[in-house]
């Protein structure tokens, strides 16, 4: 299967990647409404962050701006023919098809990881291929921290994305021999916007990679890049919605920036709607993740509790928790630990037991 991708995608037509996971019907539908458009010499896919029920939003990206996303990533990190790839993300993604990409402008090898996720069969396709660059997402990472497994000697990169990266997860890799890179992207830019070392980032924040630039303009962040999207089409039931992107990205994320001598960094604060108010107070729903996160590892109880912020008239926004019934009986003691390392006034104020979190393929939490 990859290697069709790899080669449609170098062929001068279309190439369109539906998630397996969708039905038949709606796979129909989105095929239908792709091959409707007038586009030629470009990727159709799913967006990576699409959660919900109520829509399907996919985008529409030229294979020049994948590429040229792709060779930023190379050059920046001196990427060639000696690495060797782990397919280790759905192809169907963009971060996935990246892979594919980046290991054939370098003229490197790329070996898919057809496996069932598991630390062993991961470990195993490390060791047995000579792996030197992979993609994980942080529930990845954390199978394999938990565990205690170094880092095989072969492995020179790791880039992580797809979802908040807690820090004490990400300093318990590193003491373990992890040498994992810390990015930032969306499927909007073909993939990655900022990515570095997590040990030579620079407080906190990311290096913005060559070809993209940030700047501000009417308090909003705006992206100018080479690798921007051409559409989005976000279908739903009824109907469908086509929006062109035209000039600079408004990011809709909140970051901070630092500029110095024509670099920049950024460090991602997250969506508008991850500010929220408790009690009058305006806080950072990732920043409040990242204590939680700490004490759930710490804990060695992170696949089994999630915290939400859910609306309440009184307070605006306060903290639950989801939890599986492995934790059931030390779930009090559990959210103790994590309320007393929460700033005053927030606490988390009730718990539900929940029979499975439901996941996306790149392992975030499906929205509610």
């Amino acid at each position: 299967m990859d290697q069709n991708i790899a080669k449609q995608f170098f062929q001068k037509e279309n190439l369109y990647l539906v998630s397996p996971y969708v039905s038949r019907a709606v796979e129909d539908k989105i095929l239908r409404i792709w091959k409707e458009t007038e586009y030629q010499d470009h990727v159709f896919l799913m967006s990576s962050g699409t959660t919900s029920t109520a829509s399907i939003k996919t985008y529409v990206l030229s294979k020049e701006s994948i590429i040229n996303n792709c060779k930023s990533v190379n050059s920046f990190f001196g990427i060639d023919e000696k690495q060797v790839f782990l397919g280790s993300l759905p192809f169907y993604h963009i971060g996935g098809l990246s892979i594919l990409i980046r290991a054939k402008l370098a003229g490197a090898k790329v070996y898919p990881f057809n496996s069932s996720w598991n630390v062993q069969s991961f470990i195993n396709a490390v060791d047995i291929q000579g792996i030197s660059c992979c993609s994980l997402v942080p529930t990845q990472l954390y199978d394999i921290i938990r565990l205690g497994v170094k880092a095989p000697r072969t492995l020179k990169m790791v880039f992580i994305g797809g979802d908040f990266l807690n820090s004490e997860l990400a300093k318990q890799a590193l003491v373990l021999g992890w040498p994992i890179i810390v990015t930032y992207g969306m499927t909007e830019n073909a993939s990655q916007v900022a990515s570095g070392h997590y040990k030579e980032l620079k407080n906190e924040h990311i290096p913005i990679l060559p070809g993209n630039f940030i700047y501000k303009k009417d308090d909003k962040y705006w992206l100018k890049s080479q690798s921007l999207f051409s559409e989005c089409i976000n279908i739903f039931p009824d109907y469908v919605e086509f929006s062109k992107q035209t000039g600079d990205l408004a990011l809709s994320d909140n970051i901070s920036l630092i500029e110095e001598s024509n670099l920049q960094w950024l460090k991602p604060l997250g969506r508008s709607d991850d500010f929220f108010k408790i009690k009058g107070r305006l806080y950072n729903y990732l920043e409040l993740k990242d204590i939680w996160l700490n004490e759930l590892f710490q804990q060695d109880v992170l696949d089994y509790v999630e915290i939400i912020a859910v609306d309440d008239p009184r307070e605006g926004k306060v903290l639950q928790a989801l939890y599986l019934a492995e934790v059931a009986l030390n779930i009090d003691d559990i959210l103790n630990g994590i309320n007393l390392k929460l700033p005053e006034p927030i606490t988390i104020r009730s718990s539900q037991l929940v029979k499975r979190f439901d996941r996306t393929a790149l392992g975030k939490l499906k929205n509610n």
